[in-house]
């Protein structure tokens, strides 16, 4: 008697964790070359953002880009995560990139199993969800975009999480149970994505400026650089009136469109100066002991709050001035300064 053969069955959930880890190795082609591809050809532009407001509140500054202001525009959960790495690696310069990407490609990856359980359960068809699941998996816009630096890695893997499991939920039994869970969810899903009041367009302008030196690189979000010593207020002057500002470090930041008036200040140390940049801005005359330093053009074409211009030091007291410069760029409206701090190094 001929034996017949079963046709060789293959298991949906073999071939969906077969997917994740080819997922991960696809992303990790990428992920894992030198720094300065990396940084230049796959992480997005602003990726920097999130890492500083994770080394600072490490190194125990708090919520701050530039360890001066206070923010809260970043996403919590993405960060919180980060904050970690810096205990570890508070002056290292690639390793926490790479763990950012490591984190961010496992959670792009395993968003494939969510993928698989919306579809499969909607069509209540497996293959249906293993075809879902493979697209998201290969497809290189949704690698990059998962594993760019940012928190859209994580966020989207939460949406899907949230996602799978209320078109698995029936309605029945452990009513209470099932809510709790999903107010669980849906919390961590807001964690890893909030949005703020700020205009996004605005607030990504301003940041492209930060980055529009691409010999930066991976020193883009100054993980070398370390808290300031002392934070001043610079006092008033002929000329200077104190005027409220809520961008500036003191909530007043002085401002002076008179050309010749000077703000004096002495100091032994380095420091940076802290000025607000926009279109109406003019420039800045740096003088020490007399002396021009330099000249600052202060024009920006949009509202930049965080232009610092770094004054290095010998160790010896030495009297410092900004004055409002007679010249101003051609695309400025006006010669008006806005000078707010004196960060000490």
């Amino acid at each position: 008697m001929k034996t017949i053969k079963a046709p060789l069955k293959i298991d949906p959930l073999f071939i969906l964790m077969a997917l994740v880890l080819l997922a991960f190795a696809w992303r990790a082609v990428f992920i894992y070359r030198p720094i300065e591809w990396v940084t230049n050809f796959w992480l997005f532009e602003d990726f920097g953002y999130s890492l500083k407001i994770a080394r600072n509140i490490a190194l125990g500054l708090g919520e701050t880009f530039d360890g001066v202001v206070f923010t809260s525009g970043y996403q919590p959960l993405y960060v919180w995560l980060m904050v970690p790495v810096f205990w570890i690696f508070p002056k290292n310069l690639e390793i926490p990139v790479y763990l950012a990407e490591t984190l961010l490609a496992i959670c792009n990856s395993v968003t494939v199993v969510f993928i698989y359980a919306i579809v499969a359960r909607l069509t209540k068809r497996q293959w249906s969800g293993i075809a879902a699941a493979a697209l998201w998996a290969f497809n290189l816009a949704i690698a990059r975009n998962g594993s760019l630096g940012l928190e859209t890695g994580l966020s989207t893997m939460m949406v899907a999480a949230t996602m799978a499991y209320v078109v698995s939920l029936e309605i029945g039994e452990h009513a209470t149970r099932k809510a709790l869970a999903l107010g669980a969810l849906l919390g961590v899903t807001f964690l890893a994505r909030v949005e703020t009041e700020q205009d996004r367009a605005s607030f990504l302008a301003r940041l492209s400026q930060v980055y529009a030196n691409p010999a930066y690189l991976y020193t883009i979000y100054r993980i070398g650089s370390e808290p300031y010593k002392a934070i001043r207020k610079p006092e008033p002057a002929a000329g200077w009136a104190e005027t409220p500002q809520p961008y500036a470090t003191f909530r007043h930041a002085l401002v002076s469109a008179t050309p010749g008036a000077r703000v004096a200040f002495s100091s032994d140390r380095p420091f940076d100066l802290r000025f607000l940049r926009q279109a109406s801005s003019g420039m800045a005359n740096v003088y020490r002991d007399g002396v021009l330093l330099d000249t600052v053009d202060l024009y920006a074409p949009v509202f930049d709050s965080t232009y610092k211009f770094p004054v290095s030091g010998d160790g010896q007291v030495h009297r410092y001035e900004v004055e409002v410069a007679q010249e101003t760029n051609a695309g400025s409206t006006s010669h008006q300064v806005w000078f707010d701090a004196i960060l000490e190094r």
